[in-house]
């Protein structure tokens, strides 16, 4: 077990473990948080204070905890994305069929059928998220963007593509470079390493590659 302390200059602190962002109608910290050891989970916790009718920004920690979680970091890639849940998996999410869709079905399919929410594409389906990459050699977390990867596969709801934007964080680009030397604008995150393996058998060749990593992800501290 291990206990959280949370600190605020000026005001009281509000906070959530859920992935959502807190508000004055989360829990209002009054001591320390109680973390204990998970199977295969994580606790994401945002945070805010407020003063004088005034939010600071939101801070967003991912912590694993127990006799595994030092091996695990040192072994593995860890992504772990903070979000509203509804944004992507409610009944209007990005990631589901979506209110449209659903209406059109109980309806008796008539008419012309609607596209399914994860099925469209552009900024306007786009959703906001902490990203956090965890390491043994490089750990940070940045807000962008995140929208439904792939063709075909978009039905799966699986693949992410991850944006950086000055809306989110002031820069088009990721803080750090999870690829050495390579400064990146967006990210896909995609459920198997075929892609990857693929791509290094080309790398000798003069044709342009993508880079890859083998990453665990947990949504809103789940694993996915």
């Amino acid at each position: 077990p291990f206990e959280l302390k949370l600190f605020a200059t000026k005001g009281d602190i509000y906070y959530t473990t859920d992935g959502s962002i807190p508000s004055i109608n989360s829990k209002k910290y009054s001591g320390p948080i109680r973390l204990t050891e998970l199977n295969n989970e994580c606790y994401v916790i945002r945070a805010i204070a407020l003063f004088n009718s005034s939010y600071s920004n939101v801070e967003t920690a991912t912590f694993f905890i127990g006799k595994d979680a030092a091996t695990k970091l040192s072994e593995k890639n860890i992504v772990s994305l903070a979000f509203e849940n509804d944004d992507l998996f409610g009944d209007n999410g990005i990631g589901v069929t979506g209110l449209e869709y659903d209406n059109w079905v109980a309806n008796g399919k008539k008419g012309d059928m609607p596209v399914p929410n994860y099925e469209k594409h552009g900024i306007e389906n786009e959703i906001p998220v902490c990203f956090s990459y965890l390491s043994n050699r490089l750990s940070f977390s940045q807000n962008i963007g995140l929208r439904i990867a792939g063709a075909s596969t978009r039905s799966e709801a699986n693949r992410f593509i991850l944006y950086a934007r000055n809306d989110y964080s002031g820069s088009e680009y990721f803080s750090k470079n999870i690829f050495d030397g390579i400064k990146s604008h967006k990210l896909t995150i995609r459920p198997a390493i075929t892609n990857g393996i693929i791509q290094s058998l080309f790398s000798d060749r003069d044709v342009a590659i993508q880079s890859s990593k083998a990453v665990e992800v947990f949504l809103n501290g789940k694993f996915y």
